[in-house]
């Protein structure tokens, strides 16, 4: 009698099945080790980039060096960190006290506690003793007009100002404006202060130790030729706090980042210019491990943002024309889809809008000649196509970017799996933990 254990179960007691020729965690923080089934993979980002090692503190990867993110907050392993070149459009983003920024009403002591990179670079920002508004203010001048973009920065709790509130001016005769009050105690925003047509969305990451890095995106108006972010010490959530000043009350500051695009992406540190992030690009063109004419893939990935219309994977001829693909899609939620002599065959949503939110996802997405299938954890059910064709010619795996090096997935590949064969319906629901 033979004994077939769940793929979890097997996993578990050692058991690997013949027909698994990829199998990588990428939360273990290596791409080509011993504990990798499969190809070796081609990493590449002409620049460095940041990220939160297991010790939770900020490090920089050198160019060409893949980045292993962990959780700031918790220290938890979260995979291979994929995201699209940004360019951190702020100067002297840890220098609070520089004179590219106006102090208004406040000091800075430079350099007073630890920032989220360790060294001692964290700026307080402090109130004169008056009764006024206390603020500082960075102005872009470098930004174009009905574009999105996303400021953010680094603050703490100094004393006992509860409360600080982001703010973005735009000048050039705009007279936009996106306002919200940050309370220190509960983590939150506690009051969107929306003027005029400043539509924003807001974003909180909590870093630990008591720092947390907030921010807000928006879109400019058409007018735009620049952007003034402003930090406001507040002491009551309320709009533009008015109230006596203090010379030990404040906020601690650092790492301010304004960056074109709807979301925040990881921090790029600047000094004197602006500094630009490559994007990061994992490639194989070992296709030893793949069968075109059946297989099974396993995707687990942690989105950051919501997905706009980024990939998990391609398995591609280096192109359109024979395509495999898993997309984590806003619109509609994500799909799977397969190309076959330069046509759409089959483009399959397997889950709703809300299963492009931040968080983990799972996927399984299974094909042979009449029978292709997908399913999603937490989603609608298995989702199935009965075409009838498989494609020929597939040259390489590109991760979380398309063959051409596009729409990045802006989060952490987790894991991934391949097996040689096209494996049963329930094989597909266990995968992702769901039942049929």
């Amino acid at each position: 009698m033979s004994l077939v254990l769940p793929i979890r179960t097997a996993l578990a007691y050692g058991y690997r099945d013949p027909t698994l020729t990829f199998d990588c965690d990428f939360t273990r923080g290596d791409l080509n080790t011993g504990t990798i089934l499969g190809p070796s993979i081609t990493f590449t980002r002409a620049s460095s980039g940041t990220y939160f090692d297991n010790q939770k503190v900020l490090q920089t990867a050198g160019s060409n060096v893949a980045r292993f993110g962990h959780d700031p907050a918790t220290g938890a392993p979260l995979g291979l960190l994929i995201e699209e070149a940004r360019a951190n459009l702020m100067l002297q983003s840890e220098d609070a006290d520089n004179v590219v920024h106006s102090k208004v009403r406040v000091t800075v002591d430079k350099n007073t506690i630890a920032a989220p990179d360790g060294n001692i670079t964290m700026d307080s920002v402090l109130e004169t003793a008056v009764t006024n508004t206390f603020h500082l203010d960075y102005d872009i001048t470098n930004v174009s007009g009905s574009t999105a973009h996303t400021w953010s920065i680094f603050v703490k709790k100094l004393n006992t100002r509860r409360y600080v509130q982001l703010q973005c001016l735009e000048n050039g005769g705009s007279s936009f404006q996106t306002k919200a009050v940050f309370d220190f105690n509960t983590g939150a925003f506690t009051d969107v202060l929306t003027d005029d047509s400043g539509t924003q969305a807001l974003f909180v990451e909590d870093v630990g130790g008591g720092i947390f890095r907030i921010g807000q995106s928006f879109t400019t108006e058409a007018n735009t030729t620049g952007i003034i972010p402003q930090i406001w010490i507040a002491d009551a959530d309320e709009d533009n706090s008015n109230h006596v000043g203090a010379a030990d009350e404040g906020v601690y500051a650092w790492g301010a980042q304004v960056e074109a695009g709807a979301f925040p992406t990881s921090y790029i540190a600047t000094a004197g210019s602006s500094v630009t992030r490559a994007a990061d690009v994992a490639i194989t063109t070992d296709m030893s491990w793949f069968n075109p004419t059946q297989g099974t893939i396993f995707a687990e990935y942690e989105l950051v943002q919501a997905a706009s219309t980024d990939i998990v994977i391609q398995i591609s001829d280096s192109g359109f024309t024979n395509s495999l693909e898993i997309w984590a899609n806003e619109s509609g939620g994500p799909e799977v889809v397969y190309r076959e002599g330069g046509s759409t065959r089959w483009q399959q949503l397997i889950g709703g809008a809300s299963d492009s939110n931040p968080g983990i996802h799972q996927i399984a997405y299974a094909y042979k000649a009449g029978s292709l299938a997908a399913i999603k954890n937490a989603a609608t059910g298995l989702q199935t196509s009965s075409y009838g064709t498989m494609g020929t010619g597939h040259t390489e795996a590109t991760f979380c970017m398309t063959y051409d090096g596009f729409n990045q997935i802006n989060g952490y590949l987790r894991k991934l799996r391949y097996w040689r064969e096209r494996k049963a319906n329930q094989f597909l629901a266990t995968l992702v933990g769901e039942a049929l």
